[in-house]
């Protein structure tokens, strides 16, 4: 009985330093990513757009999705603060804006 509530303390143990490690790791993302991406006045203006203006805009070329996406990002980091509402960002995100930016027909 005694081995099995030792193995509990110390799986309980382990995900503590695990969610810990993890909550550094996510600080550390948004605050390099709040640096890049600051909240400035033209990504202010684009996360105003009406989502049907802003899809019309990217289709038409007049918006980069990597622009329009580090846009949101700046908003989200900026709302996180209050309501802490981001576990993380999809790593990839970067390279499908890039991607989107580089077709020559959509």
């Amino acid at each position: 009985m005694s081995l099995g509530i030792t193995r509990y303390k110390s799986k309980r143990s382990y995900l503590r330093q695990l969610r810990r490690k993890r909550q550094e790791e996510r600080l550390k993302q948004f605050e390099d990513l709040s640096r890049r991406y600051p909240l400035n006045p033209e990504r202010l203006s684009i996360v105003a757009i009406p989502f049907e203006e802003l899809v019309e805009k990217l289709q038409k070329r007049e918006l980069k999705a990597s622009n329009v996406l580090e846009a949101y990002i700046a908003k989200a980091l900026v709302v996180n603060q209050d309501y802490n509402c981001i576990t993380q960002f999809v790593p990839q995100c970067f390279e499908f804006a890039k991607h989107l930016d580089e077709l020559s027909d959509i």
